[in-house]
Parts: structure tokens; sequence; C-alpha cells
């Protein structure tokens, strides 16, 4: 694929498309339901299909069952924490090395030419664009998307949140709900 079908490079090397990106046909106004029908492929297929797959496969193959999570548990604590985290470093690492360690792009599509690991920098925690991004994914996103679902388990078994739904996801506060039942 030959990126200056899709765009140029200016006289300091960065990449710009020729035109605006549109937003999905299904937003367009008036309305045209046959575009949006032949878009729906598109939009599906592969990047879709392939996250999709991987969602049903995690939850009903590698996520514990509902009723052993139904009771707090610092074994299935760490196991959702190292699923997490195997997932995030294959999935994540697998693009990392292709397309930052490997280069198999060239500079092709990318609106900077320059590897981040090309020059360090001091405005990143380790002067390397690579092993910020590493750490923050792993000791901040990793341990935030558990953080609020063990906070709503948490506040239940203390009964702050008994009234609540399962499925209903509100921001925690400790103590809150039990004050405002009063």
């Amino acid at each position: 694929m030959d990126d200056h079908q899709y765009g140029m490079r200016d006289k300091r090397g960065n990449w710009a498309p020729h035109r605006r990106a549109e937003p999905a046909p299904i937003w367009h106004r008036p309305f045209n339901a046959k575009k949006v029908v032949a878009w729906i492929p598109e939009f599906l297929w592969p990047w879709n299909a392939f996250h999709l797959a991987t969602s049903i496969i995690w939850v009903n193959l590698l996520i514990p069952s509902w009723q052993s999570l139904a009771t707090f548990s610092l074994v299935n604590y760490f196991w959702l924490y190292g699923l997490n985290a195997a997932g995030i470093f294959l999935f994540y690492g697998f693009f990392e090395l292709r397309y930052y360690i490997q280069r198999k792009q060239q500079n092709r599509f990318k609106y900077n030419p320059k590897f981040p690991s090309d020059a360090a920098s001091d405005v990143f925690w380790f002067q390397s664009q690579n092993l910020d991004n590493f750490t923050r994914s792993f000791f901040a996103t990793i341990l935030d998307s558990g953080r609020d679902r063990d906070a709503v388990d948490v506040c239940k078994q203390l009964g702050d949140l008994a009234a609540m739904d399962d499925e209903l996801a509100l921001p925690v506060v400790p103590g809150a709900y039990r004050a405002s039942r009063a």
C-alpha cells in the first residue's frame, strides 16, 4: 500500500492525508439506508470482528465463573490482573514489536517520520517514549480498569450498595449510598 495515494509529506517530512476524515454513513444527514447497509461489512470486518471474537473467547474461556467472582478473593483479583496484563502485553506488544521495533511499515502512514526510540527525550519518565507507554499501561491502565469493579464489590460486601443492581455501574463513594438513604 502506497501512502502517497492517500496523502503527502510536507517539507519537514510529516505526512498529511489528501482529504479530511469523514464520519461513518450512519451519522450523515439526510439518512441514507443504502449507504449504511453497504458500510456495515466494512465496519465489522476485520477489526471489529476480531475484537468481538476475542472478547467472547476471553469472557467464556478465561474469566472465572460469575459465582466465584461474587465473593471477594485475592486469587480472583490476581487472576484477573494477570489476564489483563497478559492480554495487554500480547495485543499491544504485537503492534509495538511489528511497527516500532521491526519497523515493518517503515514510516508509511506515520504522521511524524521519526521513531520514538531514535532520540531520547527528557519529557518522558525514562527518556524513552516506549518505556513510558509500557509502564503507564501496566501500572495505571490495568490497575485502574480493575479498580472500578473491585470498589463496587467491596462496597457491596460492606453493605453500602446492597440495593444496587449488579449491572448498574455508578461512581462509588463509600458511605454515600447509606447516607442518602437516611
